[in-house]
């Protein structure tokens, strides 16, 4: 009996999710047709997010990662297109690539995590990538997280659709120690299955984290787009503040 019972607890420890209790939250109809949960807390050791770009990790999920650093989850991020065509002419330049780790690495750091990983392959051509999916189920094997964060399937952007195809077949084809994937949002809002409401620390941390992206924020109010995103989502739902929303994925 105690070797079962730890090993249910090892489980919990992998994810464990608090959620809020439906009778303490405002009614929304719309919330309650979709089946939407609304997170309290995650706890889960390992977490790895895959980001098409230097920036979309802090966008898409940066209040849900700085909320499981702070419980002691291991963070690591992986950059997976160079970045070259973030600016105004939308012609590659090269030398924005350095500064754009550089922003990466100091927004992570916001969060309160140190782990990434760049492969600086050409924006606008990740769907061209040979075999992209054995890259990410090297990283998946080898980190072995408790949970996944990939772009949402329904973006719009060529680059997160790529990455959003690769990443679903690599995960298909994990076994052993399969984590839970959960789908982020940047480019629109999809149908979530959960909603991380974000507090005022949390979203100063999340503001933060997307000001040390100050080359792609002279080119577009990144960050005021995405807190209206999230400003939208969680009170169009019924909730009393912003949300950032999550799919969790079946594979």
């Amino acid at each position: 009996m105690k070797e079962i019972c730890g090993g249910a607890l090892k489980i919990l420890k992998m994810l464990y999710i608090n959620y809020e209790n439906e009778r303490d939250l405002i009614h929304s109809s719309i919330r309650n047709n979709i089946k939407v949960r609304v997170l309290k807390s995650v706890h889960v050791d390992r977490v790895l997010v895959l980001a098409p770009h230097p920036d979309d990790d802090v966008f898409g999920c940066g209040a849900l990662l700085a909320h499981m650093v702070r419980n002691r989850a291991k963070l690591r991020v992986l950059y997976f297109c160079a970045g070259a065509l973030g600016n105004i002419q939308g012609k590659k330049e090269y030398d924005l690539v350095g500064l754009r780790e550089q922003e990466a690495v100091a927004a992570v750091r916001e969060i309160g995590g140190n782990e990434v990983n760049f492969f600086r392959y050409d924006d606008l051509e990740l769907e061209k990538v040979d075999k992209l999916w054995e890259k990410i189920y090297e990283e998946v094997i080898s980190h072995k997280p408790d949970l996944v964060l990939i772009p949402d399937g329904n973006d719009w952007h060529p680059d997160h659709e790529a990455l959003y195809a690769a990443s679903v077949i690599a995960l298909r084809k994990v076994r052993k120690n399969k984590p839970k994937v959960w789908e982020y949002f940047v480019w629109g809002i999809d149908r979530p299955t959960h909603l991380f409401p974000i507090d005022k620390k949390t979203e100063n941390i999340k503001r933060a984290a997307m000001s040390c992206h100050r080359s792609q924020l002279k080119v577009k109010a990144y960050d005021e787009a995405i807190l209206s995103m999230n400003d939208y989502i969680g009170k169009g739902l019924g909730l009393d503040r912003p949300a950032e929303g999550y799919r969790e994925m079946n594979l």
